[in-house]
């Protein structure tokens, strides 16, 4: 796989026009404001019940478990096997979207309080993917997450089918 590129790329909310920076992880300075911030957002309600529930059965998501989501990235990028981006707002991290194996599955979260900007995100990462020699990517999701259907959609992604699960889950794909 071609490395994927690490310039930020600037991406415009629709529904705020302010602007974010999404930046490949590699390049972001992951201290312990950092590590503040994604345990925040990860905490949040939406965030937390979509994305965390079912690994933390009702735990709080911490600073530990941001801890090793940084450690996550950091070792999927040096045996180049992940490839992760954070989408900054004034410098502050507001939420992530990344390719999480080689077999292109892609997997992101977003602040609720940062509108209009995953969408645009998720389609940049699909570029970069495409150039890098990914022939598809995928993403599975709750039938019930609506907010992520509709950004998987807005993306090009298309539904595939069902999953069997715990949980009624969909498989969206997009190909290239």
């Amino acid at each position: 796989m071609e490395r994927m590129s690490e310039t930020p790329i600037k991406i415009k909310s629709v529904k705020t026009d302010d602007i974010y920076d999404l930046t490949c992880a590699r390049k972001v300075k992951l201290n312990e404001e950092a590590i503040a911030q994604i345990a925040l957002i990860c905490d949040e309600p939406e965030i937390y019940d979509n994305v965390f529930q079912s690994i933390f059965k009702g735990k709080r998501y911490t600073q530990d478990n941001a801890k090793v989501f940084i450690d996550l990235l950091f070792d999927g990028l040096q045996k180049k096997n992940r490839f992760d981006w954070l989408i900054l707002h004034k410098g502050a991290i507001v939420g992530t979207v990344g390719i999480k194996s080689l077999n292109g599955e892609i997997g992101y979260w977003q602040s609720k309080r940062h509108p209009g900007v995953m969408a645009l995100a998720v389609q940049e990462v699909c570029k970069m993917a495409k150039e890098a020699g990914f022939s598809f990517l995928w993403a599975l999701v709750k039938k019930s997450n609506t907010p992520s259907i509709k950004v998987l959609k807005k993306a090009g992604f298309k539904l595939i089918g069902n999953v069997e699960t715990a949980e009624e889950t969909s498989k969206y794909q997009i190909n290239f």
